[in-house]
């Protein structure tokens, strides 16, 4: 009868664990106050067709959420290595292990981690993150040829291409690519 309860008592606190988790990373992240917001599943192939990652390239996702971008953009057919960096601390648990195996997930603030072997970067960040972004690209990414941001620009460069995604939505409307 004691087996069955601490058996009990263990699921529950697991169930909990998981609750606790998934309703902390789909909210307000505590060290910056960004909020979460995840990318539009609709959108994802016209991204992944922007992304161009060479046959054995990486792609790094600054705030890579829950690593939907990041599995959108993984082809069997290829040996792409996925890489995400996400500050959320119960965002980058949850994503860590759903992705185990498949992609490599950092914990840590991307404008300020160095990546020195990334070929494609694609961003989902707000209009301050993407300024901070700006000045320190190729310190932090110095073998990146593109950056994909969607739906907020770099302020002071001008994108290459900007495409209005055909199922875009309110909040993700528009695909900002830069050359490098």
């Amino acid at each position: 009868m004691l087996i069955i309860l601490a058996l009990v008592t263990a699921l529950l606190i697991l169930v909990a664990l998981w609750v606790a988790v998934h309703l902390l990373s789909s909210g307000v992240n505590a060290i910056t106050s960004a909020y979460s917001v995840g990318c539009p599943r609709q959108v994802l192939p016209e991204i992944v067709a922007w992304l161009k990652v060479p046959g054995r390239g990486t792609i790094l996702d600054l705030g890579c959420g829950d690593g939907r971008v990041l599995m959108a953009a993984q082809r069997p057919d290829r040996k792409v290595v996925l890489v995400g960096i996400e500050n959320n601390p119960a965002l980058y648990v949850r994503t860590k292990l759903w992705l185990w195996g498949r992609a490599h997930i950092l914990f840590g603030d991307g404008l300020t981690t160095h990546q020195p072997s990334v070929d494609v970067v694609f961003a989902y960040l707000s209009p301050r993150m993407m300024a901070k972004l700006e000045p320190t690209f190729h310190a932090h990414f110095p073998s990146a040829t593109r950056l994909v941001s969607l739906q907020f620009p770099l302020p002071e460069r001008r994108a290459q291409h900007t495409i209005l995604l055909k199922h875009g939505r309110p909040h993700a409307a528009t695909l900002y690519v830069y050359e490098f």
